[in-house]
Parts: C-alpha cells; sequence; structure tokens
C-alpha cells in the first residue's frame, strides 16, 4: 500500500507540477492560432497528455493494428473506456482529432480550461440545445478534416466488458458518410480503477486500431446495426488483448473472430 500511495503522489504531483506551465503555454499558442478549428493548439494539448505518459518511469504506451500513417481519414473514432488516464494514452495517437466530452470536464481547473482553449467539444446531456451546437461542432471538424474521439459507453467500463454503446456517434457517421475507426484500449483500468485514486504497478498500455467501417456504400439498414457491429468487433478484439496479456476473455456469445477490413 505504501508503494502505491508513493507511486499514486508521484503521478498526481508530477500532473500538477506540468499543468501550470502548459496551461500559460497554451494560452500563448491559442492567442497566436488564427485557425478557426484551432490546429495548433490542439496538437498542444494532445502533447501535453503524451507527455504525462512520457515522463512517469516504466510506462509505456503500444500503438497496435492499422498503421496509423495509412489511414486517410477523418474518422469519428470510437474508443472503449476504462480509466480516466485513457485521455493521455489516447493522445498518442499521430493525427489530428478533437475530442467529445462530458461539460462537466470543461470545468476542471487548468485541464478543462485546455479543452475549452483548443475548441474540443462538450456535451450536456441535460440540454437538448446544446446537442444541436456539439453535432454542429462536429460536422465543421470533420469538413475540415479533423477526426472527432468519442467514448460511446458514456461512462468507464469495469473488466474486460463493453457497456452498451450510444446511438449518437454512428448517426453522424452514417449522416456524413465518414468511416467508423474503432480504437480499443486495456491496460489503463488496470492501472487505475473505477472510482480509485490510488495508481497499480501496471505499466503497459495498448492502444489497437481495428480496421475502419465504411459507412457511405449503404450497406448499413440504420445507426443501431452501425453500433452493434462496431461494438462486436471491439469487444472481440479486447477479448483478444486480454487473452495474449494472460488475463481471462470474458466468455459470451458475442465472441467471434474479428472480422476482415
Amino acid at each position: 500500500m505504501l508503494l502505491r500511495v508513493i507511486r499514486s503522489a508521484w503521478v498526481w504531483g508530477l500532473t500538477g507540477f506540468l499543468a501550470v506551465p502548459q496551461f500559460l503555454m497554451m494560452l500563448a499558442i491559442r492567442a497566436f492560432d488564427r485557425d478557426p478549428c484551432r490546429r495548433r493548439t490542439g496538437k498542444f494539448l494532445h502533447g501535453c497528455g503524451a507527455l504525462i505518459t512520457r515522463f512517469v518511469p516504466g510506462w509505456r504506451v503500444s500503438i497496435e493494428g492499422c498503421d496509423p500513417a495509412t489511414l486517410k481519414g477523418p474518422f469519428i473514432v470510437v474508443a472503449n473506456h476504462q480509466s480516466h488516464t485513457d485521455i493521455p494514452v489516447i493522445c498518442r495517437l499521430p493525427f489530428d482529432f478533437k475530442w467529445v466530452a462530458k461539460k462537466e470536464l470543461f470545468s476542471v481547473p487548468v485541464a478543462g480550461w485546455m479543452f475549452s482553449l483548443s475548441g474540443e467539444i462538450a456535451v450536456d446531456r441535460k440540454d437538448s440545445r446544446a446537442g444541436a451546437k456539439a453535432l454542429i461542432q462536429t460536422v465543421k471538424y470533420l469538413e475540415n478534416g479533423f477526426s472527432v474521439v468519442f467514448f460511446p459507453e458514456g461512462t468507464r467500463s469495469d473488466g474486460g466488458h463493453l457497456l452498451r454503446f450510444q446511438d449518437g456517434p454512428f448517426r453522424i457517421a452514417l449522416k456524413k458518410g465518414v468511416p467508423v475507426l474503432p480504437v480499443v484500449v486495456e491496460g489503463t483500468g488496470k492501472l487505475l480503477p473505477r472510482k480509485a485514486l490510488l495508481f497499480t504497478g501496471h505499466k503497459l498500455f495498448r492502444v489497437r486500431l481495428l480496421p475502419p467501417v465504411t459507412t457511405g456504400a449503404g450497406e448499413w439498414e440504420d445507426a443501431g446495426a452501425l453500433r452493434d457491429e462496431v461494438r462486436q468487433r471491439m469487444q472481440s478484439a479486447l477479448d483478444a488483448m486480454l487473452a495474449e496479456d494472460g488475463g481471462v476473455a470474458r466468455a459470451s456469445s458475442m465472441r467471434e473472430p474479428l472480422p476482415s477490413a
């Protein structure tokens, strides 16, 4: 327990130590970023997130699956959500994207302010007008070549079982004819379990990019069918990753080989 407390104090302390100068630098970058999509500011935000994963001794992020250099976006990116550390880990992806996040995150001192400065997309589930504004922002970013990242579970999941996916990202993908890029994250939940503040000693975080799912050919009956297919592929991939890591894959009727592109 003492080791976990020391390790956690280091990670949280490092995050706090870096946050203030990063925020001040971001203010300066934003002042000169004339791009309506705030491309430079967003790149800096992602660099700040990725920096955390590089500064903690022993942490290693493995980007697997499709080579990001071969992916021609933009995409609706859907990722599973295991812990708060998903965000800095996913920031290691080497392409431009914007986050869709709960409105409450944008009120968090420093981190939330940085999300606002870089033009990330806030969603207020209690306000339908705010939802329409978020949709307009999402479409604008897609039309300007940015991918947009969603956590379709809506909250953090436990273990290797994906929660039910929400329809929103898939409705947008079908409406705009944009491919869906499934991203499976494994290991972050072992590092910082849900509702926990103390980090474990887990050090390997895997990000597996599955083949993009095309949406522009009219092969999907509706957003629900697309949603279920993407979730099934992601669950199969997560099961395989857990098995490769020596864990016990979830026994489920949903398991089947990962479909090819």
